[in-house]
C-alpha cells in the first residue's frame, strides 16, 4: 500500500501507475486527494481515474461522480472535467446533473448542446462497454457511434479531438476482449466502424503522429479480426505516414510495434521471407528501447501475437 506520508501529487503519480493492478487501493487513494491542490495536468488524470477506477472498474458511479464535482472545485477545471462530470453524471442516472454539466460543457466548448450530449454518450460507453456482454457491447457501441451521423459532425469542430479520444480508446479495449466475444457479427462490425471513425476523426483534430497510431489502432482490430490482409494494409500506411513525417526516425517505438505487428500478419499469410524481415526489423528497433515500460510493453505484444490461435 502507498505510503500515507507522501505529497498529493506524489500519491496520484502512484495510482496512475496502478490503476488496472490495484484499483480498490487506487480508489482510496483518490478518496484521500485534495483536488484543488493538482495541477491542471493532474487534476486531468484525477478526473479520468475517478471514471475508470470507481465507475468502469468497480461500478460506483455516484462515488465517482462525487470525487469530478470536487475537482470542478479547482479554480482551473478545464472543458475536459466538465466532460468527465457529465459521463459520471449519465452512468449514475442523475439526470439534473447530467444537464447542468452537459450545458456546462458546451458552453465552454462553443458548441450546440446535441453534439455536446453526444460526446458524453461517447465517453460514458467508453467506461461501460468493458462491463457489458459482446452483444450488449456492441449494440452501446453503434448506438453511440450512430450519433455522429448528424449534420454537425460533416464540418470540423472544436470537439472533434474528445471524439478522437473516445472512439479510439473504445476500439483498442474492444479488441482486446476474449477471441470468442470477437466472433460475434455485430461486435466485429463495431469495433471495425469505431477505429475507422477514431482515425477520421484524428485526420481533422490531431497531428500526423495521432493520424499514424490510428493506423496502428485500425491494424491491431484486424489482427485481432484474424483479418491480415486488413493489418498490412494499414501497416503499410502507417508506415507511409512516418516515411513522409519523421525522416529523421524520431518515433522508433511507433516503427518498432508496426514492424511487429506487420510480422505477424504476413506469417500468418505465408509470406515467411516478409515476416522474418520485419520480425528482425522490430528486434533492431527494440533493442534502443531504454525505458522498461516500453520494453515489457514490447514483449507483452510479442508474447500475444505469438500465441493468437490458428
Amino acid at each position: 500500500m502507498l505510503d500515507t506520508g507522501k505529497t498529493d501529487t506524489e500519491k496520484l503519480a502512484w495510482a496512475n501507475s496502478k490503476h488496472d493492478e490495484l484499483p480498490s487501493e487506487v480508489a482510496e487513494v483518490l478518496r484521500s486527494l485534495d483536488p484543488s491542490s493538482l495541477s491542471v495536468d493532474q487534476g486531468s488524470t484525477f478526473v479520468f481515474l475517478a471514471n475508470h477506477v470507481l465507475g468502469e472498474k468497480l461500478s460506483m458511479w455516484d462515488e465517482a461522480l462525487k470525487q469530478q464535482v470536487r475537482a470542478l472545485q479547482h479554480p482551473d477545471a478545464t472543458p475536459g472535467w466538465l466532460r468527465q462530470a457529465a459521463a459520471a453524471a449519465l452512468a449514475a442516472g442523475n439526470d439534473e446533473m447530467l444537464d447542468r454539466y452537459t450545458s456546462a460543457y458546451a458552453i465552454a466548448c462553443g458548441a450546440p448542446d446535441a453534439p455536446a450530449r453526444t460526446v458524453i454518450r461517447l465517453t460514458t460507453t467508453m467506461y461501460q462497454a468493458s462491463g457489458l456482454t459482446a452483444t450488449a457491447a456492441a449494440n452501446a457501441t453503434t448506438d453511440a457511434m450512430a450519433l455522429l451521423d448528424h449534420p454537425f459532425w460533416r464540418s470540423p469542430s472544436k470537439l472533434d479531438s474528445s471524439v478522437a479520444v473516445c472512439l479510439n480508446n473504445l476500439a483498442g479495449a474492444i479488441k482486446d476482449r476474449p477471441s470468442p466475444d470477437l466472433e460475434t457479427p455485430s461486435l466485429r462490425a463495431a469495433v471495425t466502424r469505431c477505429a475507422e471513425l477514431a482515425h477520421a476523426f484524428w485526420k481533422r483534430a490531431g497531428t500526423w503522429v495521432n493520424v499514424e497510431r490510428a493506423l496502428y489502432l485500425r491494424a491491431t482490430v484486424a489482427t485481432a479480426l484474424r483479418d491480415f490482409e486488413s493489418t498490412r494494409r494499414f501497416c503499410a500506411d502507417a508506415f507511409a505516414v512516418l516515411d513522409a513525417n519523421d525522416q529523421d526516425v524520431t518515433q522508433p517505438v511507433d516503427r518498432a510495434f508496426l514492424e511487429l505487428e506487420l510480422s505477424h500478419a504476413s506469417k500468418r499469410l505465408g509470406l515467411h521471407e516478409e515476416s522474418a524481415a520485419a520480425y528482425t526489423r522490430a528486434e533492431k528497433l527494440a533493442a534502443t528501447f531504454k525505458d522498461a515500460g516500453l520494453n515489457q510493453w514490447f514483449d507483452s505484444r510479442r508474447t500475444w501475437l505469438a500465441g493468437q490461435a490458428g
